[in-house]
């Protein structure tokens, strides 16, 4: 029995369930006219309207049976997402055996049904096509072992990066010790397999063109570089401040208070870590200067130019 025949007969089988229940109530029979015109629209083959006039009965009268027609619309709509999420309200409403193996029946087609499309494309070596079936499956359903079956298709498309991911997130699920087996050995096999070759782009060589002339470099100056300038304020602050603290550290160093000796010490120790501090900037500095003058003088410039004095270019086309 094809999914079609499945979701006409049991449409039609559970909206005219939907049709024989009593309708006691005001709401439950406008419910009732809404039920009997979606039957209409549904034997013309109008399943937007007559998703919408069952959508108005539900709203009136939300009986369970009406939760399964809405589903088998839906699946007439190709909208197996939302026909899964309104077969499985209808199940966990518990009912009688008979719609609820018909229910549970339609689940799985619907579940399958990228499922068979997907098989039907890989055994065509239509790759490409199958990943997005099965990628539109695991949406509607997402089951561990589709996620083996996406790996596998990436895998078959050379992307062993992408296919090891899903490999990785299969065995995150702690699929059966036989599954967890055969995902890593596909994982090595992926791997083990030689990257495809990649078609370098032809080779054309154009007539020889003379090299633009190179610009004289600008002369190098010591008073334009910046960081050597720095270190050299730097040092220069330094030493200032060194000659100043030492200058104070005199006038208590001989003291004969032990209070302005011990200060007069600290200030001299301080003033000479300033003076290390303001040589070894001025040293950073002039060394700056000699290096980079020695680095201008050493510039090379490389030929434009390829062998026999010809240009080569790369064409895509």
């Amino acid at each position: 029995m094809t999914i079609s025949t499945t979701i006409r007969r049991a449409g039609l089988a559970l909206i005219a369930l939907a049709l024989a229940a009593p309708a006691a109530r005001a709401d439950s029979a406008e419910a009732h006219t809404h039920v009997e015109r979606a039957t209409a629209l549904h034997a013309q083959g109008n399943h937007d309207e007559a998703l919408a006039e069952l959508a108005t009965a539900y709203t009136l009268d939300p009986r369970p049976e009406l939760l399964y027609a809405l589903a088998q619309l839906h699946v007439k709509r190709d909208d197996c997402p939302q026909a899964i999420a309104l077969y499985e309200r209808f199940l966990a409403t518990r009912p009688t055996p008979g719609p609820h193996a018909a229910a549970t029946e339609a689940l799985a087609r619907c579940r399958a049904r990228h499922v068979e499309r997907a098989t039907q494309l890989h055994a065509e070596r239509r790759f490409g096509e199958a990943l997005a079936a099965l990628t539109r499956a695991y949406v509607d359903d997402p089951r561990p072992a589709l996620l083996y079956a996406i790996a596998q298709v990436h895998a078959k498309l050379g992307d062993c990066a992408r296919a090891s991911l899903y490999y990785e997130r299969y065995l995150a699920g702690r699929p059966p010790p036989r599954s967890q087996a055969a995902a890593r050995e596909a994982i090595a096999t992926c791997h083990a397999q030689p990257a495809p070759a990649v078609e370098e782009p032809p080779v054309t060589v154009a007539a020889a063109v003379a090299p633009p002339p190179t610009p004289a470099p600008t002369p190098w100056r010591w008073y334009r570089d910046r960081y050597g300038g720095v270190l050299a304020a730097g040092g220069a602050a330094l030493g200032v401040a060194g000659i100043a603290s030492y200058a104070a550290s005199r006038d208590h160093l001989h003291a004969d208070d032990p209070e302005l000796a011990r200060r007069g010490r600290r200030q001299r120790a301080f003033a000479i870590g300033l003076g290390a501090g303001a040589l070894a900037l001025a040293g950073a500095a002039i060394t700056r200067y000699v290096l980079v003058h020695r680095a201008d003088r050493l510039q090379l410039t490389a030929p434009l130019a390829g062998d026999a004095g010809a240009v080569v270019a790369w064409s895509l086309w």
